[in-house]
């Protein structure tokens, strides 16, 4: 009979070596040399902020759930079908988990059977790429920020696995990986907690809990999105926060112009403050001048003959259209 592995270890030939080199810097716990190599590995190929290695993906997603702030009371939304840990690990922090059915092809989330899920307790979203294949994550992210709720990516499976072009794990304010002995990644046991460039995002996310705030500061939260999904998030926070002071920080110029009150900063001095229809309307000012040069950048990157549109489908060029 022959006996068929449940998986197999890959090994490239160099861990023995590695391992005498730990040993010879004296650091063969955690936080040493390769655990800064792999973190700054892992941040440049994902173009991520930043990678923690973990002990497992299961302690990443607790650490998940604590920067979410998640308490007794609060509910979030899990697919039906995955490894226990996705579930337990904000469950931990008191959080009920409201299961989605799975799609039959993908066994991902169904994402056309999320949105009927979401109520007033719901504070996250928890997504997992099952065997690699990415999540719908178009349309769940577009419910998501529709209702406001922050999206955490059970990444697991999928290092290294494409949806539309982008690397699994960026699409929500967090991400976690596993290097479980299992995976196609492995160093036995260990994982990672990824920041998909949203740390603002897991604040607003955080911050949408509380009660009674006062002062709110978003500063580029919302950078890396499409302008369209930029506004509905900033419009979801003006109406989270309408009793308090919200600030935005923002290089996009044209998405404040339906602010009560703009001011320009040039070298960390604030040179001109005013409500932006009046100060748009004056050729003199500052914020006149920003918004004709956003507008002129755009129309000379849209038109410039030295660029080329690129569509990207589920990771391949569908079509692509020179401008000139």
């Amino acid at each position: 009979m022959t006996r068929i592995p449940f998986n197999k270890p890959g090994v490239i030939g160099r861990e023995i070596e590695y391992v005498q080199e730990a040993i010879a810097r004296m650091h063969i716990s955690g936080d040493g040399h390769f655990t800064k190599r792999v973190n700054s590995m892992l941040e440049e190929i994902l173009a991520a902020p930043k990678v923690l290695l973990t002990t497992s993906c299961t302690h990443a997603l607790e650490m998940a759930a604590l920067l979410l702030n998640l308490k007794s009371g609060d509910e979030f939304i899990v697919p039906s079908f995955t490894f226990v840990s996705t579930a337990n690990a904000f469950v931990l922090r008191g959080a009920r988990p409201v299961f989605a059915d799975i799609r039959p092809d993908t066994l991902n989330l169904d994402e056309s059977r999320l949105e009927p899920l979401i109520g007033s307790r719901t504070r996250a979203i928890v997504v997992v790429h099952y065997a690699g294949v990415g999540c719908e994550m178009e349309q769940i992210l577009r419910v998501a920020a529709h209702h406001g709720l922050p999206v955490i990516e059970d990444n697991a499976h999928g290092l290294m696995g494409l949806y539309r072009g982008t690397f699994l794990g960026k699409f929500g304010c967090l991400s976690t990986l596993s290097f479980h002995e299992t995976k196609n990644f492995s160093c036995g046991e260990g994982g990672a907690l990824v920041s998909g460039g949203e740390g603002q995002r897991v604040r607003i996310g955080r911050a949408m809990s509380r009660q009674n705030v006062r002062l709110a500061i978003l500063d580029e939260a919302f950078r890396g999105l499409d302008r369209n999904l930029r506004h509905k998030l900033l419009a979801r926070c003006r109406k989270q926060w309408i009793q308090a002071t919200l600030l935005c920080v923002t290089h996009d110029v044209k998405s404040s112009l339906d602010f009560d009150q703009v001011l320009v900063v040039d070298a960390g001095t604030v040179v001109e403050s005013g409500a932006p229809g009046i100060l748009a309307s004056s050729p003199d000012s500052c914020y006149a001048r920003l918004l004709e040069a956003s507008t002129t950048l755009e129309t000379a990157v849209e038109n410039c003959a030295a660029w080329s549109k690129y569509w990207v489908e589920n990771g391949k060029i569908k079509s692509l259209r020179n401008r000139s």
